[in-house]
C-alpha cells in the first residue's frame, strides 16, 4: 500500500488483562483503563476525537478459560452510545480462545448476534494458536495453563463466515506462520476479500511472536510481498511508538494500533497515558512526515464496510 494513503489508527481500549480490570482495596489497578459500558463509551469518543476511526474493546467475558462464550450486549450497548455521537464508528470484539471443548460456534455466537443486529464492523479472525505468556514481575516466565487455539478448521470457519457475509476483517497476526497460513488461503481464494491484516509485535516482557524491533516489521513485510493487503503494526507488552514501529509503519504505507490493551511503558519509564493521548502521539508522526490521518468515511470506504 502506498505510504500517500490515509492512515488508519485503532484504539484498542482495554484488552483481557485482569490486573486491568481488578479492583484493589477499592481503587482500579489501572484507572485510565475503561471497563464498563459507560466508561467504554467514554473512552472511545475520546479516541475518536483524537484522531482514531477503529475502535476495538473487550467485555468482563474471559478470553482464556469461561465457556467461551461471550455475552453481545455490553458491545452493543457501548457501541450504540459511541454511535449516537459518531455514527460512522468502526467497532468490533474480541473472542474467545478454543480447544478444551469450546467450539467455533460458540466462540462466534456473539459476532454473529451483533451482525444480525447491525451493530458489528469488523469481523476477527485469528489465523492460529500460541502460548499467551511473559516474564512476570518477579522476573519467572508465566505458567498459565490455557493456550489460545484455533485450529485450521476454526480458521476455514471463520474465513468462510466472513465471506459468504460478505464481512470485512481484522486477520490477526501473532506468529509468522499465522502470516503465512492467511497468504495460504489468499492464493487458494479463500481469504475474505476484506482483509486487513494487524501485525503483533512484543514488548519486553512478553515471550510469543517477534520481538518490537524493525527488523521484525522488516520479516512480516518480506513473507507478505506483493499480496495487496492492508497492515497494521502494535506492539504487545510495549510501547508502538516509544519504538519506532509506528514511524516505520506510516512511512511504508502501513496503519497503526495503539491502546492499553497492547501497551506497557518501555523499561525505565512511569507514564500513564490515556488511550486518547497514544492516539495523538500517532496523529502527531503521521503530520511530521506529511501523511493524512483517515476519517472514518474513508477507512469504511478502504475497508469496504
Amino acid at each position: 500500500m502506498a505510504a500517500t494513503e490515509p492512515l488508519i489508527i485503532e484504539a484498542a481500549i482495554n484488552g483481557a488483562l485482569p490486573a486491568s480490570w481488578a479492583r484493589r482495596g477499592g481503587a482500579r489497578a489501572n484507572p485510565v483503563v475503561p471497563c464498563t459500558v459507560e466508561e467504554v463509551a467514554e473512552d472511545a469518543l475520546a479516541c475518536l476525537d483524537a484522531g482514531a476511526t477503529v475502535i476495538h474493546n473487550h467485555t468482563a467475558d474471559e478470553v482464556l478459560g469461561g465457556d467461551g462464550r461471550h455475552d453481545p450486549e455490553p458491545y452493543r450497548l457501548a457501541w450504540e452510545a459511541i454511535r449516537a455521537v459518531h455514527p460512522g464508528a468502526i467497532c468490533y470484539p474480541t473472542m474467545a480462545g478454543g480447544g478444551q471443548g469450546r467450539t467455533i460456534e460458540d466462540r462466534y455466537a456473539h459476532l454473529v448476534a451483533l451482525h444480525e443486529a447491525g451493530a458489528l464492523s469488523l469481523a476477527v479472525a485469528d489465523p492460529g494458536s500460541l502460548n499467551l505468556t511473559g516474564r512476570r514481575s518477579d522476573g519467572s516466565v508465566g505458567a498459565g495453563a490455557v493456550p489460545y487455539v484455533n485450529s485450521p478448521a476454526d480458521v476455514d470457519w471463520m474465513f468462510a463466515w466472513c465471506r459468504e457475509r460478505d464481512v470485512a476483517v481484522h486477520v490477526s497476526i501473532f506468529e509468522p506462520g499465522f502470516l503465512r497460513l492467511a497468504l495460504g488461503h489468499l492464493e487458494a481464494g479463500t481469504l475474505p476479500a476484506k482483509a486487513k491484516l494487524q501485525f503483533y509485535l512484543s514488548g519486553p516482557s512478553t515471550y510469543f511472536g517477534l520481538p518490537a524491533e524493525i527488523w521484525a516489521l522488516e520479516t512480516y513485510l518480506r513473507l507478505l510481498g506483493d499480496a495487496p493487503l492492508r497492515w497494521m503494526v502494535g506492539v504487545v507488552g510495549g510501547d508502538v511508538v516509544g519504538t519506532g514501529l509506528a514511524a516505520a509503519a506510516i512511512e511504508l504505507g502501513g496503519h497503526v494500533r495503539v491502546g492499553w490493551e497492547d501497551f506497557a511503558p518501555l523499561p525505565g519509564e512511569r507514564r500513564r497515558p490515556t488511550n486518547a493521548e497514544l492516539v495523538a502521539e500517532v496523529v502527531a508522526l503521521a503530520a511530521a512526515v506529511g501523511r493524512p490521518v483517515a476519517d472514518t468515511a474513508t477507512v469504511r470506504a478502504l475497508l469496504g464496510i
